[in-house]
């Protein structure tokens, strides 16, 4: 089930909001809450003020209508629950339709005047130009007079994280959210740049159906795995081959068929679990996700270090569990996408083997985009490409 939350504060940034472990369901949408009025009367444990929300005549506070799981929303109150109650209030969106929401006000205002630091500031008006609020209200909170953190390593922490909907992780990185031509293109240049029949061999190894608790395709694993760019020396295979499966006996897994675009959070607890307990089979992080993606290639994601840094993301268990959030969304979006074009099947559509699943393009567009830092082309440029084809 879904809940809807009106933020108004450094929620706006969506990059603020991953920093929490939650993934929106969907890209917000502009709303406005009438009534109400801007304020910083909420005092940080840091002293600084943060955003709230007063009632106040004729007056109005825009901000970003977001969808999120129940999950995301327990997340989304621990995180706000120090000084924060959730209220359920009405905004009207841009087609001025009255949409009951929640949203998070100050439990105990302050009555001394605050003053937001200006990292903080900075989160509310690159989320008003990330979600494109009205012009006038992103000028009225570029006025607002903010204070320098005289914490450094805070202050850089906090600067570090990007706002922008085309990214999850920094937007530096020039990652964008992948959409159906991104997909295409980035798994059209991986099988040019890559040996897709490495995974294909792997898959005829192990039929007719990959199972840890036989041992040799726990050494096809291993196998795999080095040719995929892990480093797994081979003395070490008669022990790891033991404790895979010894380690798939013990997981509660999504069932085969669960695609990453219909994962519960209960399935995500699942797989971070398995992560996590796999971890300690002397796995590095990026040979973990791999192996997890053998075992549950619909669901599970592959990652590197280049992606776990260009998202910003720890190599823990929290990590790999927000990994699988914000790759659900993608997928979501992907396959709404491709319903409005008549596409049933992503792979197939985009020229991908068979065996190809939605995690796996997501994961080809990952890397692609991200550990080669391909970019992906703009449409004005295809069209001026297009436009040299000889008639």
């Amino acid at each position: 089930m879904s809940e809807r939350v009106f933020a108004y504060g450094s929620n706006m940034c969506s990059g603020r909001f991953r920093d929490y472990g939650v993934f929106p369901e969907e890209s917000g949408q502009c709303a406005v809450l009438e009534g109400y009025r801007l304020v910083f009367n909420k005092r940080s444990r840091d002293g600084s003020g943060k955003a709230n929300v007063e009632r106040h005549e004729d007056s109005e506070v825009w901000g970003v209508l977001y969808s999120v799981s129940d999950g995301d929303l327990t997340t989304l109150d621990e995180g706000e629950g120090r000084g924060y109650r959730r209220l359920q209030l009405v905004v009207r969106n841009e087609g001025r339709e009255e949409i009951n929401c929640w949203v998070y006000v100050a439990t105990e205002p302050s009555g001394d005047p605050l003053r937001p630091y200006s990292w903080y500031k900075r989160f509310l008006v690159e989320g008003a130009r990330e979600h494109a609020l009205p012009p006038e209200y992103v000028v009225s909170l570029e006025n607002i007079e903010a204070a320098e953190d005289a914490n450094r390593k805070r202050d850089a922490e906090k600067r570090a994280l990007g706002c922008g909907s085309k990214s999850f992780g920094e937007a530096k990185m020039g990652y964008l959210q992948p959409n159906l031509f991104g997909v295409a293109y980035a798994s059209r240049l991986f099988r040019e740049i890559e040996n897709p029949s490495r995974y294909a061999e792997f898959l005829a190894k192990t039929t007719p159906k990959f199972d840890l608790g036989i041992e040799s395709h726990a050494a096809e694993l291993l196998n795999w795995l080095n040719k995929w760019g892990c480093r797994i020396a081979e003395d070490r295979f008669p022990k790891l081959s033991s404790q895979l499966r010894g380690w798939i006996a013990k997981q509660t897994l999504p069932t085969p068929d669960t695609g990453i675009a219909e994962l519960e959070d209960a399935d995500i607890d699942e797989l971070t679990t398995a992560y996590e307990t796999l971890r300690e089979c002397e796995f590095g992080p990026t040979g973990t996700a791999k192996a997890l993606f053998a075992v549950r290639p619909k669901s599970a994601m592959a990652w590197d270090e280049p992606i776990r840094t260009a998202f910003g993301l720890a190599d823990g268990g929290g990590g790999y569990r927000n990994m699988l959030k914000a790759s659900r969304v993608e997928a979501q979006a992907l396959l709404a996408a491709a319903k409005q074009y008549g596409i049933t099947d992503i792979a197939k559509a985009v020229g991908s083997p068979d065996y190809v699943s939605v995690a796996k393009l997501l994961d080809e567009y990952h890397w692609i985009t991200i550990t080669r830092g391909h970019r992906i082309p703009f449409r004005n440029e295809l069209e001026m490409w297009l436009s040299w084809v000889p008639k």
